[in-house]
């Protein structure tokens, strides 16, 4: 029995000993010969310049890895390790070795250089403030990462973005995700203001855009002359249900129709100097600006002589032809709200094709004998709007030839816009179908924007 069992204990063992040896053991300490794995990534895969990645790896099978390519020395079967900053796109290569064999893995980072500066900074004044607009990536992406703009405003020039003193008056908005117009307050008329843009992509800011300036001015005197304002046109009333109901209506007392030059022309007790529907009295003038019977066919000027204004009346061709188009140009700074607008971008003929050209051509020529032609202002130009009118809705008693409908028509006034998200870059307008005040911009950059149409005016008190 002894025997037995000594055999049976020997022979278990030499089992034991041969699966030991010849077994499938596997892990990172290479004592198998199975093949190496090996997995090797990077995170992030895309970076912009001067940022850093993390590499990853995980093998099994190994017993030393080797790095080379865009890194190199030896490594772990197992690890990570952030990259030194990057200025170009790399690629590094992990060989890992077992005794079933190597494996290689490449893992690749690309690089995006710094993003692009924006361009065309532009910053309009106001009183104490600018409004700056600009376009940039600001709202898209940039290597995969979201672009935001930081916009840097200083009373000192040559700003430097990285070692920017934001102490007042200076001032810096980061993170705008949108190029909306962005209004700075609170700095001071008459210095130059200097602004520089810049894109920023995940941390990393691109160089400045280049660098301008305005200077913050008062808002200048409204150049404005109106001796009393017209009535609105409108005749009748309503019931709610109906429109030009005889007035009064009963229970809804009270209407714009019971009131005004409008309600005394209809109950006969308005007395006129000329001509004109309701409440609007007009007068034609002839080429040398001398009054001219009501019923005459063709005039180039007319007085309202309710407002004390003299308008310029649209032609059929000429320089003051209706089919004329005009951008909006004022050279004076301390009218343009800082920003000029567009030079010569309409189309028209016998002068440039902008507001300040026109103006100035219609002076040289004396038209109707007077050589102090202007823009209108908003409330003057309004004052032509005739509310019972649907389209065109100013007066056409007085002005025969209107602009060719073609679904947007507006006449130009001096008034820069001065709201929110558009201070200085637009100017406001009369729409003709509504007769509506509307804001249109100056210069001709999307594809909404178009040129309109002038009504110039004078006044015998202008300055």
């Amino acid at each position: 029995m002894h025997y037995r069992e000594n055999l049976l204990i020997v022979t278990f063992l030499s089992l034991a000993i041969v699966g030991c040896g010849g077994g499938g053991q596997s892990g990172s300490g290479g004592s198998s010969d199975d093949p190496p794995t090996l997995e090797f990534f990077a995170t992030p895969r895309a970076i912009i310049n001067g940022q850093t990645s993390v590499l990853t790896w995980t093998s099994t099978n190994a017993s030393r890895c080797t790095a080379s390519g865009a890194w190199n020395g030896s490594r772990p079967v197992s690890g990570s390790e952030v990259t030194a900053a990057l200025a170009t796109s790399a690629t590094f290569v992990l060989n890992c070795t077992g005794k079933g064999g190597t494996v290689d893995r490449n893992a690749t980072v690309d690089v995006s250089p710094d993003p692009t500066p924006p361009h065309a900074i532009r910053a309009t004044l106001g009183d104490g403030s600018i409004t700056v607009s600009w376009l940039s990536l600001a709202g898209s992406y940039y290597a995969g990462y979201p672009v935001t703009t930081s916009i840097y405003v200083s009373t000192n020039p040559n700003i430097d973005p990285k070692n920017f003193d934001g102490s007042p008056p200076n001032q810096v908005r980061r993170g705008l995700e949108i190029m909306l117009p962005v209004v700075f307050r609170g700095l001071p008329n008459g210095t130059p203001v200097y602004v520089v843009a810049t894109d920023v992509a995940n941390g990393v800011e691109s160089a400045p855009s280049l660098e301008i300036s305005v200077t913050p001015q008062p808002v200048p005197p409204l150049l404005e002359s109106i001796d009393s304002l017209n009535d609105s046109g409108v005749t009748g009333c309503t019931d709610l249900a109906l429109r030009s109901l005889p007035c009064p209506v009963p229970n809804l007392p009270g209407q714009d129709g019971d009131h005004g030059r409008d309600a005394a022309f209809r109950d006969g007790q308005l007395v006129k100097t000329g001509f004109g529907p309701a409440g609007f009295d007009l007068t034609k003038l002839d080429a040398n600006g001398s009054p001219l019977p009501d019923d005459s066919v063709a005039w180039p000027c007319i007085r309202d002589n309710v407002t004390g204004l003299t308008w310029e009346v649209p032609a059929v061709s000429g320089l003051t032809s209706v089919q004329n188009l005009y951008t909006w140009y004022e050279p004076d700074p301390l009218l343009n709200g800082g920003d000029p607008g567009q030079l010569d971008g309409g189309s028209c003929t016998d002068s440039r094709c902008d507001t300040d050209a026109f103006i100035q051509a219609l002076n040289d020529a004396g038209h109707c004998g007077f050589q102090d032609w202007r823009l209108p202002t908003r409330r003057e130009l309004f004052s032509l709007v005739d509310f019972s009118r649907v389209e065109p809705a100013i007066v056409v008693d007085a002005f025969p030839n209107f602009p060719p409908s073609n679904g947007t028509r507006f006449f130009w006034t001096s008034g820069t816009n001065s709201s929110t998200t558009l201070t200085g870059f637009a100017a406001w307008a009369v729409d003709v179908g509504s007769g509506q005040i509307v804001s249109r911009a100056k210069t001709l950059r999307d594809p909404g924007d178009i040129p309109g149409h002038i009504l110039a005016v004078r006044a015998d008190a202008s300055p």
